[in-house]
């Protein structure tokens, strides 16, 4: 599956939480733009760093190859998102692709 889209700012991890978005670390650090011992660093110091970090990141088009798996553990249930990979959004390329499958059905 294909899909681009604007990247919200990913959720806050929580005991409960259902919905786990774990991208690769050399995606994590395209997407935040740092390291993750320099964002940890944001953190740990306080302030408005950490937040203005991830607001800079939030809202960014990327084209996005996600893998999902349902699965169980301890009478949960929850799914899980991976991300396989990350580009920026080829916006020529995607254009050209849509055009493509609108061709197949014979809309003009």
């Amino acid at each position: 599956m294909r899909l681009c889209w604007l990247l919200p700012p990913p959720p806050l991890p929580t005991a409960a939480a259902s919905t786990i978005y774990p991208p690769p670390h050399p995606q994590a650090e395209a997407v935040m733009g740092m390291k993750a011992d320099d964002l940890a660093a944001l953190k740990e110091a306080g302030g408005e760093g950490f937040a203005a970090a991830v607001r800079a990141a939030a809202w960014k088009p990327w084209s996005l190859v996600l893998m999902s798996k349902a699965r169980e553990y301890q009478g949960n249930k929850s799914m899980r998102h991976t991300v396989h990979r990350l580009d920026p959004v080829d916006w020529v390329g995607e254009g050209m692709r849509l055009a493509g499958l609108i061709s197949k059905y014979g809309v003009a």
